[in-house]
């Protein structure tokens, strides 16, 4: 039954990516009201990791096919994740100031952290380490694609130039093969 989920869940990713290739395709200007979209639809700070990896995936997917995108998809996925670090920063400044008042108490009245707390605080910690492993992978993969296309560009630039310079070398070898055939003849 899992196996059946996540089947049915990759082809409507696959016909997803499709449609949108279609149509960023046909009309190039739709690039707007996508980035539009998934402004608009990216998961909450507090939807579970497992959620915000998953928009990230497919986000990280559409720009394969949707370069355009790229800088604002970065600096939007890169202003969420602060937000999800500042809310993990602020959790553990209450829980240290609620340690500290419990420490100064005068009586013992439990100001104590909740399990709760911890374990919100924990999750986040981990939902943002596994978008950030996410991150950290895409740049990889990005920045990997664009040294092998500058290789190849700078390859390609250099055969070229290689042919122009060669150019009149060449004209004139076969100049001479002309003669010498017209003066063997």
């Amino acid at each position: 039954d899992v196996n059946k989920e996540v089947v049915a869940q990759e082809w409507k990713e696959i016909h997803i990516q499709r449609a949108l290739r279609a149509v960023l395709h046909a009309c190039p200007m739709a690039t707007s009201v996508l980035f539009d979209s998934l402004r608009a639809l990216y998961p909450h700070k507090r939807q579970s990791a497992e959620v915000q990896t998953a928009f990230l995936r497919q986000t990280f997917a559409l720009l394969d096919f949707a370069p355009a995108l790229l800088h604002r998809v970065v600096q939007l996925v890169v202003s969420r994740m602060v937000e999800i670090d500042v809310d993990i920063v602020l959790q553990q400044k209450q829980l240290e100031q609620a340690a500290e008042e419990e420490a100064d108490a005068i009586f013992a009245v439990e100001l104590g952290v909740s399990e709760r707390d911890l374990s919100r605080m924990r999750a986040d910690a981990q939902k943002l380490d596994a978008m950030l492993l996410l991150f950290f992978d895409f740049i990889a993969k990005t920045l990997a694609q664009r040294s092998a296309h500058a290789h190849a560009r700078a390859r390609a630039h250099a055969h070229t130039h290689a042919h122009i310079h060669a150019g009149p070398t060449v004209r004139a070898a076969r100049r001479r093969r002309l003669c010498l055939c017209e003066a063997t003849a």
